[in-house]
Parts: structure tokens; sequence; C-alpha cells
């Protein structure tokens, strides 16, 4: 690698390492979660109830009914 090659890669490196470091920066900052901010409701957890649940069976035909039964 020659000198001029060289010196480029350096200069190049020197000015945009600190520009990134800057962009990430601000990205950071704007897309943060805000420290008063309450956290979403589901992120507790809460107990679930395993009890069975009622519900009313469907009335079938009579041809429905055989069919039910047959499985």
């Amino acid at each position: 690698m020659d000198r001029s090659t060289r010196q480029a890669t350096i200069w190049a490196t020197v000015v945009a390492l600190p520009i990134a470091v800057l962009v990430l920066l601000f990205l950071f900052s704007q897309f943060a979660p805000e420290a008063d901010e309450p956290p979403p409701s589901s992120a507790s957890p809460t107990a679930q109830s395993t009890a069975p649940v009622e519900m009313a069976a469907p009335s079938l035909s009579d041809r429905e009914q055989l069919v039910c039964r047959q499985r």
C-alpha cells in the first residue's frame, strides 16, 4: 500500500468513526424508552384460572348424534 492510500484510509477512519458514534448515540436517544414511562401491562404475568368452563352443548339432529357416537 503506498503512502497516499494509507493516509487516505487513516483520514477516512478518523472522520467516519466519530460520525458513526454520533449517529448511534442519536438513534439510541430517540428509541430508548423514557425513564418515567410505565411498563406495558403485559410485562407482569398474572395467575390464570385453569378451572373448566361450563357452556351449553348444541342440540344435534339424530344423524349428527349417530355420527358423533361412532367416532
